[in-house]
C-alpha cells in the first residue's frame, strides 16, 4: 500500500483543484493495481460524491468500508451520501458505528442529530448535538442546531442562549441573527415601555457589528412602538419617540458618507423605470397586496423591477413574475446586492417591507436609486435618510407618527392596494364547511385570523363580555406553527376567561384558501385592538363579512378602518372597547343587523377591491418625483 503514497498524493491534489476526472483516473489506477486499496476506493467515493454520483459514491464508500471497518472517516463519509438519499436508516447505522470508533470526534455527532431532527426525534437529536458543543464549545453550527431545535420545542429562553452563543463565535451569520430578532422581539413584548426604552439605551451602537444593532433595534424598536400604543388606546395624539440611534452611522465598513450618498443617475429616455425591493413579494400578505398594483400600472410608460430578498420557492414567485417586467433576485452577500440593484438603474426605489425584515432594512441605508420610498413596513426605516418618502393613505389617522416622519409623509387619496377578488366556490354547503373544521352547525362564531402572538391581553377582555353576553358564542382563534405560542395563549385564556375559555375553538393553521372559506363560514370577524387585520381586512370584506375594529394610533394597524372610510361605511369602526363588544354581540345575535351590514359590505366593497384609484395615484406619484416637469423659459419680449 505504500507504494501508492505518490499517487494518492497527486489525485488529492487534483481533488481539491476541482480536476474530479484527473482524480478519479489515479484513483481507478490504484484499485485496479491493488483491489484492496481502502483509502483509493474511499477517495473515488468522495470523487463521485463531488460529481453527484450518488449511487456510485455508494458503491466505492462501502468498498472502503468492507476493506477497512475500524476508520471512523470511512463511516463518516459513507453515512453523509445515505442521508443525501434519504437513506435515513443506513446513515444512523453509519454515524452510529463512527461514534463507536471515534467517540470524541463531534462530526458523527453533529450528523447523526441532523438525520435524527430531519426524523422528528427531537429529544435525540438534541442530546446529540448537546455532544457536539460539549466535546467542541466553538462549534457554531451545533449551537445554531440547537437553537433552532429548542425554538421548535418552545423553549425560547434556551433557543436564544444558543443563538447568541453561535454568532459570538461568529458574528456574521444572518440567519442566526433573523431568528434571534424573533426570539427577543416575543421576549421584550412583555416590557413595558419605559424597560424597553432602557434596553435600547443600554445598546451602545459601535460596540456591535452592523447585523447585531439593526436585530436588536429592530426587535426592541418594534416591541416599544407596540407598547407605546397600548399604553395611548383613546389618546389619538399620542406622539411615539424616535429611534435612539443614527442607523446610517452602525454599518460596518459602509460610513455615513456611502450610506447617505446621492446618486447622479442623468434623467433617463424611455418608460420610467421603477423598482419594488422586497422580501414578501412572492409569498406573503404583502405580495398579495402589491402585485396587482405591479401587474396593473402602465406599461406605456412605466417599467417595473422586482427585487426579491431571500430564497422564494420557484412556484411562489410565478406570480410575481407574470406581474413585473424583470425580477431579480438578491443574494444575502450585500455588496452583490447593491450592485445588482444600481446595474439595472431604477429611477424610483420602492422598500415594501422596512423595519420587517433585516436585509431589507440593512439594503435601505444605501442610497440605490435618486428617489427612495417606504410602502408598507415598519417605522424603524422610514427615519433612515436615505428614505425620501413615506406612502400612506388620506384615510389612515397619522397621529402616531413623529414630526420627522411626518414632513417625508406623501398622502395617497387611495388605500394604495390593489386587491384582487379571488375566486370562492360558494356552491359549498355552509354547515359541510363548519363541520370540515370542526366548528359547530348553529352557534354564533367569531373568529379573529390574526397571529396569536398579537392577541393582546386587553383582548381577553373584550373576549370575556362578549361571551358572556352572547350565550351561543364560539371565539375562532387560528393555531400559531409554534407550539409554545399557543400554550401561551390557552393558559392566559384560561386565567383570563375561566370556565368560558372551554368556548374559545383553536383550529389548525389554514392556508389562502382554507382561510377564504372559513371566512365564508363565520358571522362577524374580530380585529385584535391596537393591531388590526392587513390582508385579511381584504379577504373578509370582498366577502361581505363584517369586521369590527378599533382603530391603533399609528397607520399600519388601521387597515380596516382604512377600507371602511373609503366605502363610507364606519358603523363597525369603534373607539372604545365597551363599543367594540356591544357592536359585535349585535352582530352575532341580530340576523337583521348582520345580513344589512353584509348587503351595505357587498354593495360598496369595489371602493377597496381592484382599486384602480390606487395604480393611478401610485403612477402620479412616479411620474411627480422621477421626471419632475421642468417649467418652459419665460419668453422674452420681442424687439421693436
Amino acid at each position: 500500500m505504500s507504494g501508492f503514497v505518490v499517487a494518492l498524493a497527486r489525485g488529492a491534489a487534483h481533488l481539491d483543484a476541482g480536476e474530479f476526472d484527473q482524480a478519479e483516473k489515479v484513483y481507478e489506477q490504484i484499485v485496479r493495481a491493488d483491489p484492496q486499496h481502502a483509502p483509493a476506493w474511499h477517495q473515488l467515493g468522495l470523487v463521485a460524491l463531488q460529481q453527484h454520483d450518488l449511487e456510485r459514491a455508494v458503491e466505492c464508500l462501502e468498498r472502503a468500508v468492507s476493506l477497512d471497518n475500524s476508520d471512523p472517516t470511512y463511516q463518516i463519509d459513507l453515512g453523509r451520501v445515505h442521508s443525501r438519499l434519504d437513506q435515513t436508516d443506513e446513515a444512523i447505522e453509519c454515524f452510529q458505528q463512527a461514534i463507536f470508533l471515534a467517540p470524541d470526534d463531534p462530526r458523527p455527532h453533529e450528523l447523526l442529530g441532523n438525520v435524527l431532527h430531519h426524523r422528528g426525534d427531537f429529544i435525540g437529536a438534541e442530546l446529540q448535538f448537546e455532544q457536539v458543543v460539549r466535546l467542541d464549545p466553538q462549534a457554531v453550527s451545533a449551537w445554531s442546531n440547537l437553537g433552532t431545535l429548542h425554538t421548535q420545542l418552545g423553549r425560547h429562553l434556551e433557543a436564544i442562549s444558543c443563538f447568541r452563543e453561535a454568532l459570538k463565535h461568529q458574528p456574521d451569520r444572518r440567519d442566526d441573527w433573523l431568528h434571534l430578532t424573533a426570539l427577543l422581539f416575543d421576549q421584550f413584548r412583555a416590557m413595558d415601555s419605559g424597560a424597553l426604552r432602557r434596553t435600547l439605551g443600554e445598546i451602545d451602537p459601535f460596540a456591535l457589528n452592523a447585523p447585531a444593532n439593526l436585530a436588536l433595534i429592530q426587535a426592541i424598536h418594534t416591541a416599544l412602538h407596540q407598547a407605546k400604543a397600548r399604553a395611548s388606546a383613546g389618546k389619538p395624539h399620542a406622539v411615539l419617540p424616535p429611534p435612539h440611534f443614527p442607523f446610517g452611522s452602525m454599518l460596518e465598513g459602509h460610513p455615513p458618507a456611502v450610506a447617505d450618498s446621492v446618486l447622479t443617475t442623468p434623467p433617463l429616455s424611455g418608460p420610467i423605470r421603477i423598482g419594488f425591493l422586497s422580501r414578501c413579494l412572492s409569498d406573503h400578505a404583502i405580495g398579495e397586496l402589491t402585485r396587482g398594483l405591479l401587474r396593473q400600472i402602465s406599461r406605456n410608460e412605466f417599467f417595473i423591477t422586482a427585487f426579491v430578498v431571500g430564497d422564494a420557492e420557484p412556484q411562489s414567485t410565478l406570480a410575481l413574475r407574470d406581474a413585473v417586467d424583470a425580477l431579480v433576485e438578491l443574494p444575502t452577500d450585500l455588496p452583490t446586492a447593491r450592485a445588482a440593484i444600481t446595474a439595472t438603474r431604477p429611477e424610483v426605489l420602492v422598500f415594501t417591507d422596512l423595519g420587517l425584515d433585516l436585509q431589507t432594512t440593512t439594503l435601505a441605508h444605501s442610497r440605490l436609486a435618486p428617489v427612495q420610498c417606504a410602502l408598507w413596513g415598519r417605522p424603524l426605516g422610514t427615519r433612515l435618510s436615505t428614505i425620501d418618502y413615506i406612502l400612506s393613505s388620506q384615510l389612515f389617522a397619522v397621529a402616531g407618527i413623529s414630526s420627522r416622519e411626518t414632513r417625508k409623509l406623501t398622502l395617497l387619496e387611495s388605500l394604495g392596494v390593489y386587491y384582487e377578488r379571488p375566486a370562492i366556490d360558494r356552491a359549498e354547503s355552509r354547515d359541510d364547511v363548519r363541520r370540515e373544521f370542526g366548528l359547530p352547525r348553529r352557534k354564533h362564531l367569531y373568529l379573529c385570523p390574526q397571529p396569536v402572538f398579537l392577541l393582546e391581553p386587553e383582548f381577553d377582555i373584550v373576549l370575556r363580555a362578549l361571551l358572556e353576553r352572547d350565550v351561543s358564542a364560539r371565539v375562532v382563534l387560528i393555531e400559531s406553527a409554534c407550539a409554545a405560542w399557543n400554550e401561551k395563549l390557552s393558559v392566559r385564556l384560561r386565567e383570563h376567561l375561566g370556565p368560558l375559555a372551554d368556548r374559545v375553538i383553536f383550529t389548525p393553521p389554514v392556508d389562502r384558501d382554507q382561510l377564504l372559506r372559513l371566512m365564508r363560514v363565520v358571522d362577524v370577524m374580530l380585529d385584535p385592538p391596537h393591531f388590526g387585520g392587513g390582508l385579511t381586512s381584504f379577504q373578509a370584506l370582498g366577502q361581505g363579512l363584517p369586521i369590527v375594529t378599533l382603530p391603533a394610533p399609528l397607520p399600519y394597524d388601521q387597515v380596516t378602518a382604512g377600507c371602511y372610510r373609503k366605502m363610507r361605511l364606519e358603523v363597525c369602526v369603534v373607539r372604545t372597547l365597551q363599543e367594540y363588544v356591544d357592536v359585535a354581540v349585535r352582530l352575532g345575535t341580530e340576523p337583521g343587523f348582520n345580513a344589512s351590514m353584509r348587503t351595505e359590505i357587498t354593495n360598496r366593497n369595489s371602493a377597496v377591491i381592484a382599486d384602480a384609484a390606487a395604480v393611478q395615484d401610485l403612477e402620479q406619484f412616479f411620474r411627480r418625483v422621477a421626471r419632475p416637469a421642468t417649467p418652459a423659459p419665460l419668453s422674452q419680449p420681442s424687439a421693436a
